[in-house]
This record gives C-alpha cells, structure tokens and sequence, in this order.
C-alpha cells in the first residue's frame, strides 16, 4: 500500500455449488449492507427453491436481530417462528429457528421465506490491543478494514438445515444485492 490509502478487503465465503440430481438447491435473493466503521449487517433476504422437509431447522448468526420471517410463497404473511434449543449439530455460533404448522404439533416449511434482519458486532481497530482469545473462523469479526464471515459456521444467511438426513443446504444459487456505505473496496471471495 502507498501513502495513507486504506484497502478494504471484503470476504464472504458464500459456497456455490451445481445443481444435485433430484434435489432442489436453494435460491437465496435479496440486499445486504454492510458497515465496516459500525460492524453491522443490514439484510433483506429471501430463501426460496426450498427442498421439501419435514423436520429441519433454520440456522441464523446468533448475533442477528430478526425483524421479521414472512412466507413469500405459497401465501404472503408473517410467521411466527419458533427457537429450538434442540440443535445439537450446531456450533454455537447460530440459533435454529422453525415454524409450527397451524395444529402447533407439526413443522411448516414455506416454498419461500424473506428474512429482514440486522447484526452489529465488535469493531476491534487495533488488533494488537483489542484481540479476543474466542476469534475462530466462525465468527463474524470486523476491524477497521476488513470483515470475515464464512458463512456455513458463522451463518450470516440463512441456512437450511435437514435433521431427518444430518444435511444442511449451506451451498445455495443467489442473487445478492451487497452495497457497503463506508467501504473502499469490496473483494468477494467464495471457497
């Protein structure tokens, strides 16, 4: 780097995967805005191509505060979703979250589900001085350049996850909207 020019250096690793015979991979849609100076998320998303199951969760950033969950298709209205304490295959970093059919028994999985959610996380500006002995790749970490999001472990999307199969669907088609207010650059890294 010359002089006082900051880079700024994106990462998402947002896998993308082909198509696997009988088997729906999801579409996930939507805008996402970025803060590196505030440490936020700003997410509008909707996940839809959704494979039909009966008994799953979906994963989200426990550090997401959730607006709502809207079923797109097959109607448009807010569901009421449910957290699951249950969700013994996750890591920690994310909250498992379903929706109960109308019987209150049973699940419901949309065709189609929009997430509006926002997250703000610890901005550490001196990594010398504000280093955290718990940064492991599934966290969401910023500091005054950068932010680093994996994505499946650290779920800053919504992830789907088949409990019946032990599957998550982690590797989704997307079209995705990113703007970031006070960034220089954005590089997009997918593994």
């Amino acid at each position: 780097m010359r002089g006082n020019l900051i880079k700024v250096i994106f990462l998402f690793f947002l896998p993308l995967t082909n198509s696997i015979a009988q088997e729906n991979t999801p579409f996930l849609k939507g805008k996402v805005e970025i803060s590196i100076k505030e440490g936020t998320f700003d997410c509008d998303l909707t996940l839809s191509n959704i494979p039909k199951i009966k008994d799953y969760f979906i994963r989200l950033n426990s550090g997401m505060n959730i607006l709502h969950m809207r079923s797109k298709k097959p109607n448009d209205f807010l569901i009421y979703y449910s957290k699951s304490l249950a969700d013994t295959t996750s890591t920690g970093e994310s909250t498992a979250y379903y929706f109960k059919d109308d019987k209150g028994n049973d699940k419901f999985l949309p065709k189609s589900v929009q997430f509006k959610y926002v997250g703000k996380f610890p901005v550490a500006n001196d990594t010398l001085k504000n280093y955290s002995r718990k940064d492991w790749k599934g966290n969401i970490a910023f500091n005054q350049n950068s932010v680093r999001s994996d994505g499946r472990q650290s779920s800053w999307y919504p992830i789907l996850y088949d409990i019946t199969n032990d599957k998550d669907f982690h590797l989704v088609k997307y079209d995705i909207e990113l703007s970031c207010k006070d960034c220089k650059n954005i590089v997009r890294k997918w593994e």
